[in-house]
């Protein structure tokens, strides 16, 4: 074959093929890029939080699955500034949206609800006698 009719064949050919691309199953939003400037940026969360908030409004409002993940994302970051109230709720939504990381979620919530309530101090006194082995003279 001519190398002049190969290229009326490819050309045309790669058209149609590029055109043949899956639509995206899940809606991530910038979360990479937001993700590697977090990391980037010695811990900006106040964009990385909005940037998460943007994902999971955008995909909500085009009825596409919110990633897996970006809710637990979400609640961690929550639950590191101290509002674990809200965490818990967006670790049921990953519960409910990905099924497969529930028992995940439940320890995520169940460590945010142990963390709303104080823990008792406990001296280094008391740590010593409880780590002395059984049988030894304290």
């Amino acid at each position: 074959m001519k190398p002049s009719r190969l290229r009326w064949i490819a050309a045309p050919a790669t058209l149609l093929l590029s055109a043949c691309t899956h639509p995206t199953k899940y809606s991530w939003g910038d979360y990479d890029k937001a993700l590697y400037s977090y990391y980037q940026s010695d811990g900006n969360a106040a964009d990385y939080q909005k940037a998460l908030e943007s994902a999971m409004q955008g995909a909500e409002s085009t009825q596409k699955l919110v990633a897996p993940g970006l809710y637990a994302e979400y609640g961690y970051l929550l639950m590191q500034q101290k509002q674990n109230a809200q965490a818990v709720t967006y670790f049921e939504k990953e519960k409910q949206a990905w099924p497969e990381s529930a028992r995940f979620m439940e320890a995520m919530m169940k460590t945010a609800s142990n963390a709303a309530t104080p823990v008792a101090s406990s001296t280094t006194s008391d740590m010593v006698s409880t780590a002395t082995p059984t049988g030894a003279a304290p």
